[in-house]
């Protein structure tokens, strides 16, 4: 772990960052580069950042609105030793110097429709492209003061969703010098969509619902032809679990259309007129006719039909992600395609799942600085292949003591379980805390859905801690909020469902063509045993979960960049290079955080309990070894040192086999000159 203290650490990032932005910012053949600027949580990337730029102009992307106040703050406040960059000569902007942030919609004043056109698309669960589609489509577009707003200042703030959008906001990027993004884009970037087979079932039932008037007979059929026969393969699922093309199975119901399939837009645009209250067809259409009303007509086989039509869908999340769904195949044109059924095998549940590769639309001249606590060089190389990567990293030394625990591996279904004692157990030991430290801050961190979700947990928890201290996974990134306590418990790691994992690792590598050397991680044509036109083109699945699919990038790089490393983000956030507050930070997880010394700790130990079988297993084993002892030692034999059976080994091995301390015995009990140094000592855990 390195030497360095928290002042010298800035002085160094300070010093190779000022470094990398006059590179980045020199007169060049575009495309500009990217400066990745790799250093540790808490040590001052965004305030280093801000000062070295704040006589250029700049569009500033943050994990959230709420977070232009710090960036304002970073920009009052000087940090000693950074030394800003001097404006460029043409760009001078002391004049009208300080920081802006894009209106909302919801803003006073700004939007005249907002109660009629854009609050009918939320009550319907419509998002951002909706709403946008709605503006264009508004009769007072044209001065209307939200879409006609420009920046005025030499900085702009915007959020990290503005990242995903395929819009026309060409104002972000007009007349700036440098884009600053704050955090990791990823999430906006490999978008993913996800319809699990309950979502199928809803859609297939309300269409079969009486009180839906179709357009014509054909859409009807079509889409409960469709609908129904992936509901049938959901509910009877072959033996292992494989993957049909959804462009192939539609091809083989007849969708001759697929082919011409409305962009995501066309139908937004389509399901905003109607939710506006522009009817479509039938009764009220001949009226309006008579009336000489603008009509507009829908494609019956789009999802603008399905949102108009079954109108719930929207108000439960259905209806975005039929949008997203439609997205994913109109663009599904890469060498690998993003949309797929997936039938469940006895280890997983089945769905449709999708992913688009949506790179944001900064122009190719302007420079782009990514600030990135647990940044994987390789994942934004190939996130932006034209664009040349400055790579900007330093260490600091840790300053709080950091214990793991890993005695299990705390999922959260485990730790869910009303029948399990794990979380009373660990909340133990932050009791144990609490009594011995009674002036201490103290905050526990959870995934969210746990803590609201099941009510055991969130009345174990708030019997220790307040409900104000209480964090969740998925929301420290750009957040400080916890530098200030002094113990902090991390119960389990976050979690995505491996649907959703795949969905974003499709979109990653939907443009790259399968290498000579790897399996397709897609499709290959298998004929279907019973000739069925439905099961026509399908893929047989090894059974491999998606992280062991050996892959150079793809879905090892998405899995790290979605779980283990938003996992070390998240803990990064919890501020262990701050010496000005001394702290404690409890991991329940065996999950590897190659980021920190860390302290291995079993919960005997941290609840002052006599030693467990592996400790004195260890314990054991090295006074055996010290004692000259060579050759292999058998589990009998360990059995025989600690005066227990051999099962009760076998199960210490079945139960803790994949933690470090397992392993650290391993070591010893298959002993050879070359281990003994060492090696039990360097083990990590488990990933």
């Amino acid at each position: 772990m390195p030497k360095n203290d928290l002042a010298t650490a800035r002085a160094e990032l300070a010093a190779k960052l000022t470094h990398a932005l006059n590179e980045a910012l020199a007169p060049s053949a575009a495309p500009a580069p990217i400066v990745l600027v790799d250093a540790p949580g808490g040590l001052g990337k965004s305030h280093i950042t801000a000062r070295l730029l704040q006589h250029r102009r700049v569009t500033w992307f943050g994990e959230r609105n709420r977070l232009l106040g710090a960036v304002e703050g970073y920009l009052s406040t000087p940090l000693l030793g950074v030394v800003p960059l001097p404006p460029a000569t043409t760009t001078a902007v002391t004049s009208n110097a300080g920081i802006e942030k894009r209106p909302s919609r919801e803003d006073e004043g700004f939007c005249s429709q907002f109660d009629k056109r854009i609050k009918p698309l939320q009550m319907f669960g419509l998002g951002r492209f909706e709403q946008r589609m709605g503006c264009k489509l508004c009769p007072d577009r044209d001065t209307c003061k939200y879409q006609n707003w420009r920046p005025s200042k030499p900085w702009l703030f915007a959020s990290h969703a503005r990242l995903g959008l395929r819009n026309d906001d060409k104002y972000l990027f007009e007349g700036r010098e440098i884009v600053v993004i704050d955090e990791s884009p990823v999430k906006e970037v490999l978008q993913a969509v996800t319809l699990e087979p309950y979502e199928i079932h809803q859609i297939l039932s309300a269409l079969k619902a009486p009180d839906v008037v179709a357009l014509g007979e054909l859409s009807t059929r079509a889409f409960t032809q469709l609908f129904e026969v992936v509901s049938d393969l959901l509910d009877d699922p072959p033996p292992n679990r494989r993957r049909i093309e959804l462009r192939v199975l539609l091809r083989e119901l007849g969708y001759v259309f697929v082919d011409g399939l409305p962009r995501a837009e066309e139908q937004i645009r389509a399901a905003a007129r109607l939710l506006a209250g522009q009817p479509e067809g039938g009764e009220r259409e001949r009226q309006n006719k008579d009336m000489g009303a603008h009509v507009c007509r829908i494609d019956p086989m789009s999802t603008a039909y399905l949102i108009q039509k079954l109108e719930f869908i929207g108000g439960q999340g259905l209806g975005a992600k039929l949008h997203k769904l439609a997205d994913a195949l109109a663009a599904d044109t890469g060498a690998r395609p993003t949309c797929v059924l997936v039938l469940p095998s006895g280890e997983s549940r089945g769905g449709i799942i999708a992913g688009q590769r949506v790179i944001p639309p900064v122009p190719p001249q302007v420079p782009i600085v990514i600030l990135d606590a647990t940044c994987d060089q390789l994942l934004y190389a190939y996130m932006f292949p034209d664009r040349p990567l400055l790579h900007v990293h330093v260490e600091a030394q840790q300053t709080a003591r950091i214990i793991q625990t890993i005695d299990y591996r705390y999922p959260a279904s485990t730790l869910g379980d009303p029948n399990s004692p794990s979380i009373n157990r660990l909340m133990d030991i932050v009791d144990k805390y609490k009594a011995e430290n009674p002036g201490h801050k103290i905050a526990v961190i959870v995934q969210k859905h746990l803590f609201a979700a099941k009510p055991q947990v969130k009345k174990r928890i708030l019997e220790s801690v307040k409900e104000e201290d209480v964090a969740y996974f998925w929301s420290n990134r750009g957040e400080n909020a916890l530098k200030d306590y002094d113990a902090l418990f991390v119960l389990g790691a976050p979690e995505l469902h491996p649907l959703e994992i795949e969905a974003r690792a499709r979109a990653y590598i939907s443009t790259e063509p399968p290498a000579s050397w790897e399996d397709p991680f897609d499709y290959r044509l298998v004929p279907s045993p019973n000739q069925d036109s439905s099961e026509g083109y399908v893929v047989a699945d090894d059974g491999t979960r998606l992280i062991e699919r050996r892959f150079r990038r793809g879905p090892f790089s998405v899995f790290w960049a979605f779980h283990q490393a938003e996992y070390a983000q998240s803990m990064l956030r919890l501020r262990p290079y701050d010496p000005h507050k001394k702290k404690t930070i409890y991991f329940f997880s065996n999950v590897d955080i190659p980021y920190f010394v860390i302290e291995r700790k079993t919960e005997d130990e941290l609840l002052g309990r006599k030693p467990d079988l592996l400790l004195r297993a260890r314990d054991a084993l090295m006074n055996e070894r010290a004692a000259g002892r060579q050759g292999i030692i058998t589990q009998k034999d360990l059995a025989d040192l600690l005066r227990v059976s051999k099962v009760a080994i076998t199960k210490a091995k079945k139960k803790y086999g994949r933690t470090g301390l397992w392993r650290e015995i391993e070591v010893l009990l298959g002993h050879s000159q070359n281990a003994t140094a060492g090696s039990a000592g360097a083990s990590g855990p488990s990933s």
